[in-house]
């Protein structure tokens, strides 16, 4: 299935496992319980649309347009969301262990609480996003853009922030154990305390 309208549609409980629904439309649609496990939704619309508590399990939502879209404890481990635009989305208590997050777009998100663990996030737009109490142990965020992002009591163990942008980021109660913010040699609780750029309390 491609570019397919599901504008308006009835979808609840429907389940897309494995289906093809690159570029489909989403707009309005009804996606209460909808499963989309191992779906390929490469381009598809979703923005706006209220995916609290659904399955994207190991989905495939490359280039996505999720912006302002609720996905509020949402299945998305292992999902591909490279390039996504997640601008202003809801991912509060989400599921995003492993997932792929490189150069999306997740300015002004919230993530309050939700579990990152070995996620990339390479070249990532992070700016004034929420990172309250959510875990990024072992998570990559090479080159990503945190300006101003809120990581407060986030669990930073073992992550990578080589080359980030951590100008007016919040550190408070923050874990950067064993995290590396210049070179694997240069651990983040000796950079951050350093560089006046970030804020560390």
């Amino acid at each position: 299935m491609f570019e397919v309208n599901f504008t308006d549609a009835n979808l609840a409980q429907t389940s897309f496992k494995g289906a093809q629904l690159n570029r489909a439309i989403f707009d309005g649609a009804i996606l209460d319980g909808t499963n989309f496990e191992n779906a390929s939704l490469i381009g598809a619309d979703l923005s706006g649309a209220n995916l609290a508590g659904i399955n994207f399990w190991v989905a495939k939502l490359d280039d996505a347009k999720l912006n302002g879209a609720n996905l509020a404890e949402a299945e998305l481990r292992s999902s591909s969301l490279r390039g996504a635009d997640l601008r202003g989305a809801i991912l509060i208590d989400a599921e995003l262990d492993g997932a792929d997050l490189s150069n999306a777009n997740l300015e002004r998100a919230r993530l309050k609480g939700a579990f990152l663990d070995e996620a990339r996030l390479v070249g990532a737009n992070l700016s004034n996003a929420d990172f309250t109490d959510t875990s990024l142990q072992g998570a990559d965020l090479s080159q990503a853009n945190l300006t101003k992002a809120n990581l407060t009591r986030a669990d930073l163990y073992e992550a990578k922030l080589q080359g980030s942008n951590l100008f007016g980021a919040l550190f408070y109660n923050t874990n950067v154990e064993e995290a590396f913010c210049q070179s694997p040699f240069v651990r983040c609780t000796e950079s951050l305390l350093e560089d006046r750029k970030a804020i560390v309390r």
